[in-house]
């Protein structure tokens, strides 16, 4: 089915209601996404920063920043760090969690930026994104990355895990997507198509979303299912998310 420019601008303006950054961010304080972000997010972007040699001759953009939870790790590693989004009210959070970067708020699919980078992160963007969009997107980061630079992205609904399953028979019976999810291997062949190669994959979160209710339970089994998992050949990947380290390649 054709993707129609009302539904690309949609997804565009999806986060950029006033006050909407605030509600976001709440998504962070409790709950799930919080001892995701804390358990298992945050110390693996840590380990991939960690891994990038000369970080500190680097210059960095975090793009689709949000509130600033991805900039906020990035921002004192490298030479300098930008992160852009198109909603100032997910800016508003931002700049109050990494004080020494610069924030632009832009749509760089339809205004480029004017430099390029040797780091690229990019989350929660590719699985909600239309394939429209996400196309330009890519478009736009391989251009904005030098030829050595690398590009980092997740995908927080992966296809094959328990609740991706979920997802997609609830979609199927309802004959229509009502939550999206993603393969590796679908966002791979985007990749490919436009100049990336995958170098480093890390599946992480096994444990299915508990829902708000239930928000307490991942506080006591979220790190000891994914140790658990760990332990078991081939089982990561049925995690929840995952995210991929990538070159800059002949597009």
């Amino acid at each position: 089915m054709t993707t129609t420019s009302s539904a690309l601008e949609s997804y565009r303006g999806s986060h950029a209601s006033e006050g909407y950054g605030g509600h976001y961010d709440g998504t962070y304080r409790q709950g799930y996404y919080h001892y995701q972000w804390e358990y298992l997010e945050k110390p693996l972007l840590k380990s991939v920063f960690a891994a990038i040699p000369n970080r500190a001759s680097k210059d960095y953009l975090d793009f689709a920043c949000g509130t600033g939870r991805i900039i906020s790790v990035g921002a004192g590693l490298f030479r300098s760090a930008t992160g852009v989004d198109i909603s100032e009210s997910m800016l508003r959070e931002a700049r109050g969690k990494a004080d020494t970067a610069e924030f632009i708020q832009r749509d760089i699919t339809r205004e480029p930026l004017d430099r390029q980078f040797d780091v690229i992160t990019a989350f929660r963007f590719f699985l909600n994104a239309e394939p429209e969009l996400s196309s330009a997107v890519l478009r736009e980061l391989h251009a904005r990355l030098k030829p050595d630079g690398l590009l980092i992205a997740n995908i927080h609904m992966n296809s094959a895990s328990v609740t991706g399953l979920a997802y997609r028979l609830r979609n199927a019976f309802a004959g229509r997507t009502i939550a999206k999810v993603r393969s590796l291997a679908d966002f791979t062949r985007q990749l490919d198509e436009h100049g990336f190669r995958i170098v480093q994959i890390h599946w992480y979160s096994v444990l299915p979303r508990t829902g708000w209710r239930l928000g307490w339970i991942p506080k006591y089994l979220m790190k000891p299912v994914e140790a658990m998992a760990r332990r078991v050949p081939g089982f990561m990947r049925f995690s929840q998310s995952f995210l991929l380290v990538c070159e800059k390649a002949a597009p």
